[in-house]
């Protein structure tokens, strides 16, 4: 299982995030998108904040669109060259343009909120996100792994046979690529608000000194790494056995959620992610943009990956604006 249940999101604009606390009239709005969630269950972290971040991005995909149209319609009335109307004709006719591997289509993404996302991958074959920031190359070493996020500031791997399901409710292991984190912990309110900590720098060696410093996490020490360009540092982080973690009350639900939570995203990325026991969380915090890029392996103690063979695919990325 994972640290993932909570309805607190991360909102705001880019250089302006703020925390609140998803309500009926939201989740309504969510509706729209086509992501629903039936009265009375406890939204997962990670599903809560997929959702927020596919209505963070819907106003900019629709203006990106009306400014393509308005281009193909500029260059359609003033582009036609002699030579490419025949004689007596009033319109041009263009030949249609071959179709090949690079023109083709790529199937759409299977997780309706993932947007770029590719969905399964083939082993050994290099991919590339396109929307996700910086833009991020990878590979996987088997068939069946799947791309199920490709979004402004998140990005998801999932190995063969545990689906997004899985990873929403915490039984499956993943690897996650976030533009930007922030050390974040409940607001304290009891109703599951987050924000960030306060005097911990966004940098990986202040959010490493605080992860070590509580009492309730068991860090390993950090080590010094370089993945794609960017430098940082790794450790893993599990629960302290017999631990009390930090718990809240979901205001909607009125479920109890309990687990220590570690960061949330700051825009272009939305998540707040966390540790509980029959987890361990390797992460790769590098320096990126004036802040923390963070790579996350969650390895469930009870599901097949281990987080040396998710950390091979990880030290493979590279990065490039």
């Amino acid at each position: 299982m994972k640290g993932r249940d909570a309805v607190s999101l991360l909102r705001g604009t880019p250089g302006r995030p703020e925390w609140v606390t998803v309500n009926k009239k939201e989740r309504a709005l969510m509706s729209t998108t086509g992501s629903a969630t039936p009265a009375g269950t406890v939204l997962s972290v990670r599903a809560a904040l997929r959702r927020t971040a596919v209505l963070f991005t819907i106003a900019f995909v629709r203006r990106s669109l009306v400014a393509s149209a308005l281009i193909g319609v500029a260059l359609v009335s003033g582009c036609v060259t002699p030579g490419s109307v025949e004689a007596g004709s009033q319109t041009a006719t263009p030949s249609p343009a071959p179709v090949t591997e690079a023109t083709r289509r790529p199937p759409p993404c299977p997780n309706p909120e993932g947007q770029a996302c590719l969905g399964a991958l083939k082993a050994g074959t290099s991919y590339t996100t396109t929307v996700f920031s910086p833009q991020l190359t990878y590979s996987v070493p088997a068939d069946g792994w799947n791309n199920l996020e490709d979004m402004p500031g998140n990005f998801l791997l999932v190995p063969p046979g545990q689906p997004l399901a899985r990873v929403d409710e915490g039984t499956a292991d993943y690897i996650g690529v976030y533009t930007s984190v922030v050390a974040s912990r409940f607001d304290g309110s009891g109703a599951c608000g987050l924000e960030p900590v306060p005097d911990v720098d966004a940098s990986p060696q202040a959010m490493v000194a605080w992860m070590r410093a509580q009492p309730s996490l068991r860090v390993t020490p950090a080590r010094a790494v370089t993945v794609g360009g960017l430098h940082g540092l790794t450790v893993d982080v599990r629960t302290v056995k017999g631990a009390k973690l930090p718990s809240c009350i979901d205001a909607e639900s009125a479920a109890k959620v309990t687990l220590f939570l570690l960061f949330s995203g700051s825009p272009p990325s939305a998540l707040a992610h966390g540790v509980i026991p029959g987890v361990t969380m390797r992460l790769y915090l590098l320096d990126y943009n004036n802040g923390v890029l963070a790579i996350e392996l969650d390895d469930v103690d009870e599901a097949p990956v281990t987080a040396d063979q998710m950390s091979v695919i990880a030290e493979a990325m590279s990065f490039a604006e």
